[in-house]
């Protein structure tokens, strides 16, 4: 089967102890997983080159740098400055040139990301995967869901939280989301701005965003009936979840 025929099929939702898990981290492209990765490759076809703008713990570099590197195209990647994290060191390793920048907000990296991409003629692959593309793969996923009480989901970015609410729309399902807000700022205003843009109107309606108790910097270890769970995302839900909630995961980085 092709990559790109995998897009849509649907990743395994599987019962492990007294919850349910969507397995989006079995997506599987490039050497990368998740949903992520697959918003990644769809927005990478027919590409020169890539640029993105990534902080410096973020698997983004890791997706961007290894999708550049299957499509055999060069990757140019923004971060703010400060030692190089495993993350960096990963992508470089796969050809990506790194670029460190003083004032290292998301913004700012977002706009540098930008504005390079312009200038070389690649193309941008958006801070945080913020595109309708990512949002519509998510979507695409909500599909054969168990009885389950809630859906708890990180929120990095928020794009595949809005994803999931569109899907559940779309289905007409009235199951609780809890958003687990692991990055975006100090007040979460990022991912806010986000879910305005990328989710239903009425998504404030639909569901609770909760702050993990960890900041992002701090990874955590853990996992779920052997299962490990992303250091920086999903890792940090662990403590909010019940019994019978479907767990959205989305990823897990490539170590």
């Amino acid at each position: 089967m092709s990559i790109d025929s995998m897009i849509d099929r649907p990743t395994p939702i599987e019962r492990r102890g007294n919850l349910w898990l969507k397995r989006d981290d079995l997506y599987r492209v490039a050497g990368v997983c998740g949903g992520k990765a697959r918003a990644c490759w769809e927005l990478s076809q027919g590409a020169v080159g890539l640029v993105t703008g990534s902080v410096r713990r973020s698997p983004q570099q890791q997706i961007v740098s290894r999708v550049a590197y299957e499509l055999k195209v060069p990757c140019r990647i923004h971060t703010a400055t400060g030692s190089y994290t495993e993350e960096m060191e990963y992508a470089k390793s796969y050809g990506a040139k790194i670029f460190q920048h003083k004032m290292g907000y998301s913004g700012v990296l977002a706009a540098r990301a930008r504005n390079d991409a312009a200038e070389m003629k690649y193309t941008h692959i958006p801070f945080g995967m913020e595109s309708y593309v990512a949002v519509q793969c998510t979507r695409r996923q909500v599909k054969g869901l168990p009885d389950c009480k809630r859906i708890v989901i990180t929120l990095g970015s928020g794009i595949s939280c809005a994803g999931l609410l569109w899907g559940l729309h779309d289905l007409r399902l009235r199951i609780p989301v809890v958003g687990i807000r692991v990055g975006g700022g100090q007040h979460g205003n990022s991912i806010i701005r986000r879910l305005d843009k990328f989710a239903p109107k009425n998504w404030r309606l639909r569901m609770e965003i909760v702050k993990a108790s960890v900041p992002y910097e701090k990874p955590v270890e853990a996992e779920l009936s052997g299962l490990r769970l992303d250091s920086h995302y999903e890792s940090k839900c662990a403590e909010f979840l019940r019994d019978d909630d479907l767990f959205w995961i989305v990823g897990i980085r490539s170590e």
